[in-house]
């Protein structure tokens, strides 16, 4: 429970820099930058939170716990649904453009790359103030690089559709199933 409590504060953290319209000290490289790179980070949050899902469902305890409270079994089988429904995306993004960024998605995304797509460098000489601005059309390009160019958008949407389906119900069902269990152990 406490490993997923830490990740309840990762996961609000991430939507926060996510949603923000303006953070100056993390915009230097674009807001797109930045909201790419939290949603990134949700991804492999995501995952983490499914892990320990699957892990308290295998500890006698907590199936205690949640046989006797029929209210919080009820939550936690909609937290597991969640977690399934966008399971397969959250780990491809995850895989190759979050946790890791992969050889083999870099180079079709290179090779396939839309020539309409630029970005920028920007140099300087401090390092502070030097960006490679065109990170963001590599990031998009390895994420769409299977997906005709006409088409991308519509594919864009269906991914933040299904990602953000499982968002919406996450942290209401994991503040309320953390509540239930303080208040069972009497830590509230």
């Amino acid at each position: 429970m406490a490993r997923l409590c830490i990740l309840r504060e990762d996961f609000s953290l991430e939507l926060k820099i996510a949603y923000e319209d303006n953070i100056p000290s993390l915009d230097e490289n674009g807001v797109d930058w930045r909201k790419i790179y939290s949603f990134r980070a949700l991804c492999k949050t995501l995952l983490e939170i499914r892990g320990v899902v699957e892990n308290l469902q295998k500890l006698q305890e907590f199936q205690s716990f949640l046989n006797d409270r029929p209210d919080i079994d009820k939550l936690f089988d909609k937290l597991k649904e969640k977690l399934t429904q966008g399971h397969t995306i959250i780990k491809d993004i995850r895989n190759e453009v979050g946790g890791h960024i992969l050889e083999k998605p870099m180079l079709e995304a290179l090779e396939n790359m839309d020539i309409e797509r630029f970005g920028t460098l920007q140099l300087s000489s401090n390092f502070a103030k030097i960006h490679y601005k065109f990170v963001f059309e590599l990031i998009m390009a390895m994420l769409f690089r299977k997906v005709p160019s006409q088409d991308q958008e519509q594919h864009s949407k269906e991914i933040l559709d299904n990602i953000f389906g499982v968002v919406y119900a996450l942290m209401d069902v994991i503040d309320s199933i953390v509540i239930m269990y303080a208040k069972s152990r009497r830590l509230l």
